[in-house]
């Protein structure tokens, strides 16, 4: 890029397959020239420094694109289940209805109760990395993203929330077809796939919160059946239903990405993985892994009331896309941004986001991926890419589809 290239031609790049399998230099140049930036191309603001989306995210005068919003803009929105899912759960709720419904889920999803659960998380791991084992041990090229990072999620996930391991498998396809909606080129089969997924899976956790009521057991779902505000207050069956739903949809396809993206990155920087061997107890490896190259690179929010971002004025109505990616990367935030360490201090990102949005489940994926990346590579010293990876074809969310590994 030169000095002379505009903030539509740098996200002009950005969209182009290039752009997407590596978007740091076009989030380098935004921050330069655009920081806070309406793109016509986006049809909102982007937004690239570190500190103004930190701003975007804690601001009480800006929110999510709620059911209200969605009266007006998508009339039909309620007339497909995936729409009634997605404008119910958390994800898309702004205070008070998203205050009340976080303060009861976070009582059941302590930090206390994932603390617990790194006997499990351990097992799982080891499973897993036996399954990389029987699969690769002779030689063979295998997919990684398939035989360890998917499995190994869903599992977790799954013991987490208290689904059956037999029924792992149904969340995980549910889930991914759920996920489409995501993608901006769906199309009208796989958004029909969605609304079908949608609706099994809510379906499945309907029966499963029955089952729990009757017998309790120690799992989230248990948890939030049992969670009570001061004033009595509880969680509906239809809340507990996005809520579970959510957890998944969230928590298993970021994590598995994440994993991927880890597994790749190390790959790519040996010397981290000599200090990994050095220090498997680190605790800033997940956060520096996901400061690097986060799985959620952008993240949307709604202008509630008119306000002022980075000394550019956003009126109420106006959207924004708050570049994730592009924050982690920031100098002023990050010293030598560019450079992948393990031992980075300090290194609070903006890949679980923040404010009242913070993802409910970092503590799960902190503990997974300081549990996971020091097994994994004690374990197998000889690990090594196998062919060149296939990254997804969507710019906010990133990772990769398939990426060939061998062992030996």
């Amino acid at each position: 890029m030169t000095v002379v290239d505009t903030a539509a031609d740098v996200v002009a790049e950005l969209l182009t397959e290039e752009g997407q399998e590596n978007p740091y230099p076009c989030y380098a140049r935004l921050r330069e020239i655009a920081p806070v930036y309406y793109s016509e191309a986006f049809g909102n603001y982007l937004v690239t420094r570190h500190d103004d989306c930190d701003s975007v995210l804690v601001s009480s005068d800006i929110g999510k694109a709620d059911a209200k919003w969605a009266d007006t803009a998508i009339p039909d929105w309620r007339d497909r289940p995936t729409s009634r899912y997605l404008f119910a759960s958390m994800l898309r709720l702004n205070p008070p209805d998203h205050s009340r419904v976080r303060g009861l889920v976070n009582s059941a999803f302590s930090e206390r109760r994932v603390a617990t659960m790194r006997p499990q998380i351990e097992s799982i791991v080891d499973n897993v990395l036996d399954g990389l084992e029987d699969a690769a041990g002779n030689g063979s090229v295998v997919d990684f993203m398939k035989v360890v990072s998917y499995p190994m999620t869903v599992a977790i996930m799954g013991d987490l929330v208290g689904v059956s391991a037999r029924d792992n498998e149904r969340c995980r396809d549910w889930t991914g077809r759920i996920a489409r909606i995501l993608d901006p080129d769906i199309s009208a089969e796989d958004l029909a796939a969605s609304d079908t997924a949608t609706t099994e899976i809510q379906d499945h956790f309907a029966e499963l919160i029955r089952q729990r009521t009757a017998a309790p057991r120690n799992d989230i779902v248990s948890a939030l059946i049992g969670v009570r505000a001061q004033d009595g207050d509880r969680l509906s069956v239809d809340e507990m239903q996005s809520t579970l739903a959510l957890l998944f949809l969230a928590g298993l396809d970021t994590s598995a990405l994440t994993i991927g993206t880890g597994v790749a990155t190390f790959l790519d920087h040996p010397d981290q993985i000599a200090v990994l061997r050095a220090n498997p107890v680190l605790s800033t490896v997940t956060d520096e892994v996901i400061r690097w190259d986060t799985a959620a690179q952008v993240a949307h929010r709604r202008v509630l009331r008119d306000t002022v971002i980075g000394g550019t004025p956003l009126a109420e109505g106006s959207t924004i896309s708050v570049m994730l990616g592009a924050a982690n990367r920031d100098p002023v935030r990050f010293e030598n941004p560019d450079t992948f360490d393990i031992t980075r201090p300090k290194p609070r990102n903006l890949g679980f986001g923040a404010g009242a949005h913070f993802c409910i489940g970092s503590a799960v994926a902190r503990l997974e991926g300081s549990v996971f990346f020091p097994k994994l590579f004690q374990r197998f010293p000889k690990l090594a890419k196998a062919g060149k990876p296939v990254r997804r074809n969507t710019l906010a969310i990133r990772g990769f589809r398939q990426l060939p590994v061998s062992i030996t």
